[in-house]
């Protein structure tokens, strides 16, 4: 298996892989080489983050050709930095990142694994019972793609909640600046006095 042969993804969808104990599976696979490949996933990992990227095989790509025609490693070196990557996606869990073209899969994954509702609260997920408005998943998708802390992600969504309440709307796409600015003035009148 080939890094450019790794996944077949079609034109209009991309995976980004979720792999948060990569070090623990890397330490049982791979143990002989586990402390090079993790030299080299942190790398990545570290760039991703750095670039605010999410880990996609777009992304492993883009690393590999800025760091071979950055460092220039005889192929050998080469070889096993490419192998380290192909490891992570090969045995990390592939998510779906939706675009405009591609079908939603999360709805479909909602439906079909049920949380208990205090995992589906400390996550932001809304239960089936309770539809959510289409502004609040798309602020979580971009938000765990940029790989910010989860306690951004409660802020963010709390305040957008609290916005969207101000005006009593669920479609916070068609907001201007004026009325922005009018639940930011209100907020400010109300933390004054």
């Amino acid at each position: 298996l080939t890094f450019t042969h790794l996944l077949t993804i079609p034109e209009d969808m991309s995976y980004y892989v979720s792999f948060p104990d990569w070090i623990d599976q890397l330490k049982r696979d791979c143990a002989p080489k586990a402390h090079s490949w993790a030299i080299t996933l942190r790398w990545y990992l570290g760039w991703c983050k750095r670039s605010r990227q999410p880990a996609t095989i777009p992304s492993a790509r883009a690393f590999m050709d800025e760091v071979l025609e950055a460092k220039q490693p005889s192929a050998g070196i080469a070889n096993e930095w490419k192998t380290a990557i192909n490891w992570f996606f090969r045995h990390g869990q592939r998510k779906c990142l939706r675009s405009s073209k591609a079908p939603s899969f999360r709805h479909e994954q909602s439906e079909s694994r049920s949380l208990p509702p205090e995992l589906d609260k400390q996550w932001n997920r809304p239960r089936a019972n309770e539809p959510s408005p289409k502004w609040q998943h798309e602020v979580i998708r971009l938000i765990r793609v940029r790989q910010y802390q989860w306690q951004t992600e409660k802020t963010y969504v709390h305040w957008l909640k609290r916005l969207a309440t101000f005006h009593q709307r669920t479609d916070l796409e068609n907001l201007d600046n004026a009325q922005i600015a009018t639940f930011l003035d209100d907020l400010a009148v109300r933390l004054a006095g």
